[in-house]
């Protein structure tokens, strides 16, 4: 302990001596470090972080599973479970299923993310409500005369601002009544992982015919959730219910499984997908911790190169060669220390930035995570960090410490030394810096691409002054008639809307949401070959607001009414491809979907059914009062740009009708939606690119300035024999392109092989784009020689007498 405090003092002093070389290598190993921190708490918020409950360890699930692919499907049959809910291996049971619907109260609604779960749920948890009560084993009781509902602190804070006396007021979901009786704790969003959904609700199992709009498997099978007796591991429980839960089954061909609460709390197929996403995250980040590595071992071997003549005094006087490697190792450590300070800083200020960015709603539900920093991404970063300076301080300790006193001396004096193998080794450093850079610089450069390109999109109408918003009217439960009328007030309430110029509806829009495609038939012959066309329902008007031409024919009006004969307006490719050269107007259009005729009033302009396929622009528009869809999209222009219109847009259609209306949006905006991926990655890539560019560029140009130091006298001979400036710093730049191409090279080839499996995920051009696979190497070799362009001027004007005289 006595030497590692002499040695921690002792590297203190010199990093102090050495500032420019402590504040390089700080910086270096703390961006690599703060990359990785920042990814894996991504990564650790969306994955693995555990409930923030008390008692969540003593909890299993208890889930059905597929006998052949192990697969667990999260829920567990009733029956089953009734038959094993005696056993004494388990003490206390509980049940969860998903909940989405529209929470409504006489001033607003909004589209809530939840839970229907039994009444020892949240007992079973050990949580303790911030007002009023949480359900309760009573709550079970499906006779009770009023269905009790706990909201979340967030909800609680937003639509009541906080106020207790929200305890036994009234909301509405699905058309069904229910009364407030309690508020969860903040930090509790329910047991649903990843927790990117959070829930806002919880009600009572039971009320699921009546709460949920969609019944699956939660007709007779719940997630079933349990607490193991005293003294029962998960191995014994499975034991004793296999028998049971197999006869329950009958002819069933389904397992059962005991797994840890959290296991079966995450989806199979998001583990899955999840976890090859993280992984690819966590690679990217990798190669820049790598990078940065790769630097620092080139930096701390230069810097050993100097003290030779020091150790090698050491090692003359008797000192030990484990007690050098165990200096050189400390003063890198200590680097490292100080590197991860730095680095979670750097790390918690990013992952701030992305917690307070603001994230698109899908289908009216927010995605919500924590990304912050844990005790986890603290033990992993401090664990790289350490990790990288054992393995980048043991490479120039051991090649100080395994050289002769007597050879150093007569070869280099005491002011230091450098072999060819050490410059082979310094060099190979730089070029796999290069390299891995390249690699992310090509990534991140087909990304920004596709970035571009999506810009240059044409939807096939005007998207600069309109605007779109969602509603579902199923999730109230409507039916046909009372939807048809809230709809039909809603559109009226937008048609009146502040600044609105025009407004409609449609099932479905163009570019904006993932079409529903038909096989097409013409005039009474249905085709089995025929072409397949985009089929959406709209009001009249729908193609003025858009911008959508008419081309022949006319729009839809009011004569196209519930009960007239049916009518369809047809893109111009759908004409060309039916009745090439004809008029199209008076011919019949089968949708092989329903087997109806409907007469063609209209053609209008090609749209495209999405920016993934522009190319697809074969549209049948049906009349929406022909064609009823609870689901509904409006469609507004305004008068300007649409961004200060859309909250009086959504409340003016909300309050007609008192429904949620969601994903309010401008056009342009939700066009570009289903690239977000892609500018993600582009985002992602060009900030890792540019931190393993730049400690890629601070490599070569720390690798020149070095070598440029070790041989100042060979320039100095070199000008004594008459070597003129212009030959010493190309000679100098064309040693620094060496390297370059080194790395290069092989960069360029694993940038070749990645970028096939981008077929799927860039937008607008070839993955191995040519454009991109020349500007990238080129324009990292031309700033890589502007880097190196000071040291080897600074060769340049070496004094020559100088030199002559230190000989």
């Amino acid at each position: 302990m006595l030497h590692l405090i002499d040695d921690l003092k002792y590297s203190w002093r010199r990093l102090l001596r050495s500032p420019g070389y402590a504040l390089v290598t700080v910086l270096t190993l703390s961006a690599g470090i703060a990359v990785n921190a920042a990814l894996f708490s991504l990564v650790n918020g969306v994955l693995l972080k555990s409930l923030p409950v008390p008692h969540v360890e003593s909890l299993v699930a208890v889930t059905t599973v597929d006998p052949a692919t192990g697969r667990s499907f999260m829920s567990l049959y009733d029956d089953v479970r009734r038959a094993i809910a005696d056993s004494p291996v388990f003490s206390r049971w509980i049940l969860r299923d998903p909940l989405v619907g529209t929470l409504s109260n006489t001033e607003q609604a909004e589209v809530c993310q939840g839970e229907l779960v039994s009444g020892g749920y949240f007992q079973a948890l050990g949580l303790a409500p911030v007002a009023g009560r949480l359900l309760q084993p009573a709550d079970d009781d499906p006779a009770a005369s009023q269905l009790p509902i706990v909201i979340s602190e967030r909800l609680w804070r937003r639509w009541y601002h906080g106020d207790a006396s929200a305890i036994g007021r009234s909301v509405t979901m699905a058309g069904t009544p229910l009364v407030i009786v309690g508020v969860a704790p903040a930090s509790f969003f329910g047991t649903w992982l990843p927790s990117i959904l959070k829930a806002d609700v919880w009600a009572p199992v039971h009320a699921s015919a009546q709460l949920r709009t969609v019944q699956g498997s939660g007709k007779d099978a719940h997630g079933a959730f349990a607490t193991l007796a005293q003294g029962v591991t998960m191995a014994q429980a499975q034991a004793a219910i296999a028998g049971a839960a197999r006869a329950a089954a009958g002819e069933r061909p389904s397992g059962i499984a005991v797994l840890p609460a959290q296991r079966g709390m995450v989806p199979d197929d998001f583990a899955q997908y999840g976890g090859i996403a993280a992984s690819a995250v966590l690679l990217l980040s990798g190669l820049v911790f790598l990078i940065a590595c790769a630097n620092l071992a080139n930096l701390s071997l230069a810097r050993g190169s100097t003290r030779v003549g020091e150790m090698a005094i050491r090692l003359a006087m008797g000192a030990r060669r484990l007690r050098l490697v165990q200096l050189i190792v400390t003063e890198t450590l200590l680097v490292a220390g100080f590197a991860s300070v730095v680095g979670l800083a750097l790390a918690w200020a990013a992952t701030w930035a992305i917690a307070n960015a603001p994230l698109p709603s899908l289908d009216g539900m927010t995605i919500r995570f924590d990304p912050y920093p844990d005790f986890r991404v603290f033990v992993y970063a401090v664990g790289v960090a350490a990790l990288a300076a054992i393995v980048c301080g043991l490479l120039p300790a051991h090649h100080v410490a395994r050289r002769a006193p007597s050879r150093v001396v007569a070869a280099a004096g005491l002011a230091g030394a450098s072999t060819a193998r050490s410059r082979r080794l310094w060099t190979w450093l730089v070029a796999s810096q290069v390299a891995m850079s390249l690699v992310l610089l090509v990534g991140a450069g087909l990304f920004v691409r596709s970035s571009v390109k999506s810009l240059q999109f044409d939807p096939g109408f005007d998207t600069s002054r309109t605007a779109v918003a969602s509603v579902d009217l199923s999730m109230d439960k409507l039916d046909e008639a009372h939807g048809r009328a809230a709809l039909a007030a809603m559109l009226r309430a937008a048609q009146q809307s502040p600044g609105v110029e025009q407004a409609a509806l449609a099932s479905r829009v163009p570019a904006v949401t993932p079409p529903r495609f038909a096989r097409l038939g013409a005039d009474g012959q249905s085709d089995p070959k025929g072409p397949y066309a985009a089929i959406a329902s709209v009001s009249p008007g729908f193609f003025a607001t858009l911008g959508i031409g008419l081309r022949q024919g006319r729009d839809f009006s009011d004569i196209d009414g519930q009960g007239t004969s049916p009518v369809a307006i047809i893109s111009q490719s759908v004409a060309d491809a039916l009745w090439p050269g004809q008029n199209p107007i008076g011919h019949h259009v089968i949708l092989e979907t329903d087997g109806r005729e409907r007469e063609v009033v209209g053609v209008v302009s090609n749209a495209a059914t999405s920016i993934r396929d522009a190319a697809k622009a074969s549209y049948v528009y049906l009349s929406a009062a022909q064609d009823y869809s609870p689901r509904a999209l409006f469609v507004f222009r305004t008068a300007g740009s649409p961004g200060p219109f859309l909250e009086p847009f959504r409340r003016s259609l909300g309050a007609a009708a008192h429904v949620a209306v969601y994903d309010v949006r401008p056009v342009a905006d939700a066009v570009s939606l289903v690239l977000i991926a892609v500018r993600l990655s582009a985002i992602t890539l060009t900030v890792l690119g540019s931190i393993g560019f730049a400690i890629a560029i601070l490599g070569v140009y720390g690798m020149v300035a070095h070598s440029v130091n070790l041989r100042r006298r060979e320039f100095g001979i070199h000008r004594a024999l008459g070597a003129t400036e212009w030959q010493i710093q190309r000679n100098v730049l064309r040693g620094a392109l060496r390297m370059m191409v080194w790395g290069v090279v092989p960069g360029l080839f694993l940038a070749f092989l990645g970028a096939g499996y981008l077929r799927f995920a860039v937008y607008g051009i070839q993955p191995r784009d040519p454009l991109t696979f020349a500007l990238v190497p080129a324009g990292l070799a031309i700033t890589g020689l502007l880097a190196c362009y000071w040291p080897a001027r600074r060769a340049a004007r070496v004094d020559p007498a100088t030199t002559l005289k230190e000989l």
